[in-house]
């Protein structure tokens, strides 16, 4: 009830029966709760849900970056996807590296496909000419790549190291993969594998993270069928 001083009061009854005579009425402020501030969200990327920002802030500049390499995706260079698999989350990268005799060379395109698996957290698996009859399958650690992007690391089976085309200006990681058949040189943009990494980093930050991105999706598949009924629910 406005009571024309701009206050808002809620009439309670205080007995079991109550007549209209106002000595029978108590008037009761209520204060109307103040909306959360809309800047303390933020959408999950990929989805509908709002989250706190204190879960996406960290990640703000890195969907910025993955909106880029979406774009990119769509000409055919990088494409990311997530996936459940039966034991945890599986996050998998496709793109193009390069086959080098030398470091100064332009080399041979080379598709790639990357995976992590929080089933097994500490490695990556590469998968070299992806899709052809040539395969190659490849596992190394995965700080192994996080830290080659700064500088050179690994000894033995596999080396990383970053690298700048003096010329171009371009960016890339150099990897070097050493095997009882022979040495393989390898690059690939430095873009494209911040881009698998910033992906996985969500699945890396606490042991619980595969289980809360699944509670997330499932929540979000309920609320979805709730506001969304199919045709024949309406």
């Amino acid at each position: 009830m406005d009571t024309g001083t701009g206050e808002v009061c809620l009439l309670v009854a205080v007995g079991p029966a109550v007549g209209p005579h106002p000595v029978h009425r108590r008037a009761v402020l209520l204060r109307l709760p103040l909306l959360p501030p809309l800047d303390g969200y933020a959408p999950r990327p990929g989805s509908s849900l709002l989250l706190p920002r204190t879960i996406t802030e960290g990640a703000a500049g890195r969907r910025r970056q993955e909106g880029q390499h979406t774009v990119a995706a769509a000409a055919g260079r990088l494409r990311l996807w997530r996936r459940q698999a039966g034991d945890g989350l599986e996050q998998h990268a496709r793109f193009s590296m390069r086959a080098h005799l030398t470091e100064q060379d332009t080399g041979q395109r080379l598709p790639v496909r990357l995976t992590y698996r929080t089933a097994d957290p500490h490695a990556i698996t590469a998968v070299f000419n992806h899709g052809t009859d040539d395969e190659r399958e490849w596992v190394f650690a995965h700080e192994l790549l996080v830290d080659g992007m700064h500088e050179s690391v690994g000894i033995g089976d596999v080396i990383v190291w970053p690298s700048q085309d003096e010329e171009h200006g371009r960016r890339r990681v150099f990897v070097r993969l050493r095997s009882p058949e022979g040495t393989a040189l390898l690059s690939a943009a430095r873009d494209d594998v911040d881009a698998f990494l910033d992906a996985v980093r969500p699945l890396t930050l606490r042991p619980s993270a595969a289980l809360y991105a699944r509670a997330l999706d499932a929540w979000e598949r309920e609320l979805a069928e709730f506001i969304c009924p199919g045709p024949g629910d309406r």
